[in-house]
């Protein structure tokens, strides 16, 4: 369940947008407004469309439910007049205070589509929200009320997707109760790379997201952002052309046995203290290969009773070390370029 990997979910929830990230297409993104309130037993979310199609998902100890459907244009036009607020459009991030103490986790999180960019706003709980009730107030009753619209149900399987766009997005009214999402088709993607990777890595103190994007002609896009405790979200970026070595090196471990044997797979829920969650996608003859990989860090009981053991639980990383040591040796950290709003956010070939 996601609210038992929470740690996990706010690296890529508070990275997925990018902090005020420009908008290259703004007129081709079909959404203007994601919302999500992580409690410590259950977390709904909720990503919205212009023309007021919306995709919701509501996470509890014990079920999961994910809803589609369209608000009502009353509803639709009432939710973009608050969103219109003048004082809301004002708000930055940097306005917002951080608690020296938690006072229980009520997180909430906010982004709206402005005029070539968006704006994100991060709430860590209920009294960093208080100077702005009058702002966000409306956004949690109205979130309260979403699922009493009339909407369709879908499966996890399905239709799971933490309301975290992608590239493009395609909410469609779906004929059936358990139609596959295709909010990303492959044959959209620009396949002109020779390798995309994502990694995400927490612990108790740490949430960190980094993707990097090889092109077919050695040019590559690498960004890191990092966030330690509650401070604020650190982002640096490199940009460059790999020497003809470095390139056939990489691809000579691209094109590996090992690697294009591996199917795609699912990482394991679970209540975990850290880990690291690695995900590829290779362009080969017909298709794009996807390959997951992750080390997760977990408490388990001890057999006598006394303290709870830790114990990890591993899945292909062994078959991504050649690739990832690549990855340190080449892309050094002396290189890295620190920004606030970086291009390519989620280093995507179609921005290419």
């Amino acid at each position: 369940m996601r609210w038992m990997i929470l740690p996990f979910l706010l690296c890529s929830i508070g990275l997925a947008f990018g902090q005020d990230a420009p908008t290259s297409q703004p007129g081709a993104i079909p959404y203007f407004l994601r919302l999500e309130r992580l409690r410590p037993n259950v977390d709904v979310c909720i990503l919205v469309r212009s023309d007021g199609q919306y995709h919701l998902e509501i996470l509890e100890r014990e079920k999961i439910r994910i809803l589609e459907g369209t608000l009502s244009t009353t509803v639709l036009d009432g939710l973009k007049q608050t969103a219109s607020s003048e004082k809301l459009i004002e708000l930055q991030q940097q306005d917002i205070r951080t608690p020296l103490v938690e006072s229980g986790r009520d997180e909430l999180l906010l982004s709206i589509l402005r005029l070539e960019r968006w704006q994100n706003l991060m709430f860590a709980d209920e009294q960093t929200r208080e100077p702005y009730r009058e702002l966000l107030d409306p956004f949690l009753k109205w979130l309260g009320r979403v699922p009493l619209e009339k909407a369709k149900s879908l499966t996890e399987e399905a239709a799971r997707s933490n309301c975290l766009p992608p590239a493009r997005i395609n909410l469609k009214i779906r004929s059936g109760e358990n139609g596959i999402s295709e909010s990303r088709s492959s044959g959209e993607l620009n396949r002109n790379y020779l390798l995309r990777r994502t990694t995400r890595q927490f612990d108790a103190g740490r949430l960190e997201n980094s993707c990097v994007l090889v092109s077919l002609s050695g040019a590559y896009h690498y960004r890191r952002s990092q966030r330690i405790r509650n401070r604020e979200i650190k982002t640096v970026v490199i940009d460059g052309i790999l020497p003809p070595d470095a390139f056939h090196s990489l691809r000579s471990i691209v094109d590996a046995d090992a690697l294009k044997g591996l199917p795609a797979e699912k990482p394991p829920n679970g209540q975990f203290l850290a880990g690291t969650l690695t995900s590829l996608w290779i362009p080969r003859e017909a298709t794009t290969q996807e390959i997951t990989a992750w080390r997760f860090v977990y408490l388990t009981k001890s057999p006598g009773g006394g303290t709870d053991l830790p114990q990890m639980i591993e899945h292909d990383s062994a078959v991504l070390k050649p690739l990832n040591e690549w990855f340190k040796t080449i892309l050094g950290k002396e290189h890295e370029v620190q920004v606030k709003d970086p291009a390519n956010p989620q280093c995507l070939p179609e921005a290419q």
